[in-house]
């Protein structure tokens, strides 16, 4: 039992992603400063990512601290399907906060017919729901995850299972990420430099293209921390072919297991880097933060 360079980078995240997600809902609800932002999808997003920090995070901590998973094989196999469901929850929040952009740019005369209330509520709903029914029927039936030694946490095993995930993530992932480059590559268009020209005159000034081009940045951080963890394992996939699969080990002899741990908890910091996307290019959001710190300090003062 040591405190290992593996278990700093795991607890400096984590506390990372808790803080800031954190911060981001304390902006979104004590301040006016998101006001624009439908609070609706930013606040699906950011639970997802906090849950990440909160449930997955604190275990693979402790999992790296003993050299293993000491919480059982059940607790594993719970552990990898509930970070499963945070992370498509927080895709598809992160895709419809990209189609309410979308919609509130090219259509701003509808944006309030189109997006109400009721249907952000019903949309949210079905980003939980959609999620949850992803991983539902494997859940309940035989085990299908693993402890990923190299990573310090366990995984759904999609190896062992793999018609399933294959057709379930036809209809469950690739619908958002498709919607995502849709509603994104709008910004390269004439017409939305059209628009874009519109909101400058307008009372709004030009805040709804600035979160527009702000969360299609965040977007494009969710490919790069993504991609090259996943490119990895269809890789080694390919190279090890079934021998390997029928195997207890994720990683191989031929991908060195520190490669794998930067991989996988580079694509979990994803769920960090839209504070610093934010901070560094939304100028209200900034400004939330420095109203928290003002009523933080006077508050203290005042004690």
């Amino acid at each position: 039992m040591s405190f290992t360079i593996e278990s700093g980078i795991i607890l400096l995240l984590m506390l990372a992603i808790v803080v800031s997600n954190v911060l981001i809902l304390l902006v979104l609800f004590r301040t006016e400063m998101l006001s624009s932002v439908n609070s609706y999808f930013l606040t699906s997003l950011t639970v997802a990512d906090l849950s990440i920090g909160v449930f997955i995070a604190p275990f693979s901590l402790i999992a790296s601290i003993v050299d293993g998973w000491p919480f059982g094989e059940q607790f594993c196999h719970v552990e990898a399907y509930f970070s499963a469901i945070f992370w498509i929850a927080s895709v598809y929040s992160l895709t419809w906060l990209s189609i309410d952009h979308y919609i509130g740019i090219r259509k701003p005369e509808r944006y309030e017919s189109l997006m109400t209330r009721m249907r952000c509520v019903c949309w949210v709903a079905f980003i939980w729901v959609a999620a949850f029914s992803f991983c539902c029927p494997p859940l309940f039936g035989v085990a299908r995850a693993r402890y990923y030694p190299a990573a310090r946490m366990c995984i759904i095993d999609w190896r062992l299972q793999k018609a399933y995930f294959i057709t379930s993530g036809l209809l469950i992932i690739v619908p958002p990420l498709l919607a995502l480059a849709v509603s994104n590559l709008y910004m390269f268009t004439p017409s939305y430099d059209e628009k874009k020209a519109y909101f400058a005159q307008g009372a709004e000034a030009s805040v709804r293209p600035e979160r527009y081009f702000s969360n299609f940045v965040v977007g494009v951080v969710f490919v790069v921390a993504w991609l090259p963890w996943c490119v990895l394992q269809l890789v080694e996939q390919l190279r090890l072919g079934e021998r390997r699969a029928s195997t207890d080990m994720v990683s191989g002899p031929g991908s060195p297991p520190a490669l794998h741990f930067f991989l996988m908890w580079l694509a979990v910091a994803n769920s960090f880097w839209k504070f610093v996307v934010y901070v560094l290019l939304d100028h209200d959001f900034r400004v939330g933060l420095k109203v928290l710190y003002t009523s933080v300090v006077c508050k203290g003062t005042s004690v």
